[in-house]
């Protein structure tokens, strides 16, 4: 039988990481300090876990939940649930969504809740989650896909798979004097902050803008899980990029470069540098964050986070479930005006 369990505001996060690294689809975004960053936007982190009749932990999730007017929460979980534990099994996966959902249900008030599992898509998964009243949301926050670099393999081995022409921006890059830092201080964020910004104004691009506070507050939070690796020409930042660490995991997060960085490819040998840092620091997996297959805007992107080898994964992603059920129409309005951003 299987029994969840809302686990207490005194809950740690040596408690929750610790559990959480056991599995096989742990992920930066169902990390104790990921929800704790969250909790500085409105949100609260509710920490669940599932246990078998040995007590041993075979499913987790973090939703991230607000109150809104009208007594209705909202609930948000991306990486979750975790359910690739030593003693799960996929037949085992409706019971325990069907088993989280009951007990979600019996919150106060109307409740909406979305997943996005980072696991491979799947048949089984897909009808397990199919099977326990989850549907597919109208609006998708995120794309889906991801590209997985496997940093287990030799140096060697990774430069077969980068394309030719993204080998000669590469050397382009590295033929420059460029020094090349890690670091997650005001300075590294601001520097950072300042790339973004230019990059979108110069290439006139509609992402939104994101902002130093924001960037120095999850990096104050996240502590030595958070990275900016930055590459400095003549003592000026010209490329940087933000990628978070949990465990023998990277996540890319947000990269920039300047005018000066753009002609010089540097954000080609700044990928080269940090793959080659993360692998020193014993990182075995880098997510090189969202692609999107199927979207012309996303091309440029694409192209360049492939480029580097790897493999592209499409996720089993993003699944909700309301109640009462009209509450997802609500859900997926909000999502669809706030431009997917949660």
């Amino acid at each position: 039988m299987v029994k969840w369990e809302l686990l207490s505001a005194s809950c740690t996060r040596a408690e929750w990481d610790q559990a959480m690294l056991q599995s096989a689809d742990y992920n930066v975004f169902q990390s104790f300090r990921w929800g704790e960053y969250k909790r500085t936007g409105g949100w609260t982190p509710m920490r669940w876990t599932a246990r078998d009749q040995a007590g041993e932990t075979i499913a987790m999730v973090q939703i991230l939940v607000k109150t809104l007017p009208g007594k209705i929460t909202i609930g948000w979980a991306p990486g979750g649930p975790i359910v690739r534990f030593p003693r799960t099994t996929n037949h085992e996966l409706p019971a325990l969504i069907d088993s989280l959902l009951k007990q979600l249900a019996t919150l106060r008030g109307r409740t909406s809740f979305r997943f996005d599992s980072y696991l491979p898509a799947d048949d089984e998964l897909t009808a397990a989650l199919q099977e326990s009243a989850c549907v597919r949301p109208y609006f998708r926050i995120n794309t889906g896909y991801s590209l997985m670099l496997d940093l287990r393999q030799s140096e060697s081995v990774q430069a077969k798979q980068i394309r030719s022409r993204h080998r000669s921006y590469i050397k382009k890059a590295l033929d420059q004097n460029i020094e090349w830092k890690a670091g997650s201080d005001g300075g590294f964020v601001h520097e950072l902050v300042s790339l973004h910004g230019e990059m979108l104004s110069q290439k006139k691009l509609s992402l939104s803008r994101i902002e130093t506070t924001e960037i120095a507050t999850l990096c104050d939070i996240l502590d030595e899980q958070a990275l900016v690796f930055t590459g400095y020409l003549d003592g000026g930042a010209i490329t940087s990029t933000l990628v978070l660490r949990f465990g023998a995991k990277a996540f890319y997060l947000i990269g920039a470069s300047g005018k000066e960085g753009r002609a010089l490819r540097a954000s080609y040998g700044l990928i080269d540098r940090l793959l080659k840092y993360l692998r020193a620091e014993g990182t075995e997996q880098f997510d090189f964050g969202g692609l999107d297959p199927h979207g012309s805007k996303a091309a440029g992107v694409n192209q360049f986070k492939t480029g580097f080898g790897g493999e592209t994964v499409e996720h089993l992603g993003e699944w909700e479930w309301a109640s009462p059920a009209w509450l997802r129409v609500v859900f997926n309005l909000g999502v669809w005006s706030r431009g997917r951003k949660l």
